[in-house]
């Protein structure tokens, strides 16, 4: 961090700040954003999309997709493997969809 960052950053009571916000206001917020995040939605795809999941910003599977070229038993370790880093794929997705919406402020759409 270079000085003047760091001089700015020693200049700020973030105590005085953290006791200025309005809590229950925030809180609130939080609350109504937290019951919308199922309003935000990805996908992860894996095996150039044989396998494809969709989550919401939950990160709960409400959708997915196997190709039936992998439904042999001779794929079943792949399958799995396909599977999990689809999953793990749609979860960074939908990470970067909330970051994106909370770093725009675009919640007023979300909530009342």
């Amino acid at each position: 961090m270079n000085k003047k960052i760091k001089d700015i950053f020693d200049k700020i009571d973030f105590a005085e700040m953290l006791e200025k916000v309005d809590k229950g206001a925030l809180a609130s917020s939080m609350s109504k954003i937290e019951n919308q995040l199922h309003l935000i939605k990805a996908t992860g795809e894996a095996g150039g999309g044989l396998v494809r999941v969709e989550i919401d910003g939950h990160r709960k599977v409400y959708k997915s997709h196997i190709d039936k070229s992998l439904l042999d038993p001779k794929n079943k370790s792949m399958v799995e493997d396909l599977i999990v880093a689809a999953i793990n794929i749609a979860n960074k997705n939908v990470e970067s969809a909330i970051e994106e919406k909370a770093m725009e402020g675009d919640w007023n759409h979300l909530v009342d």
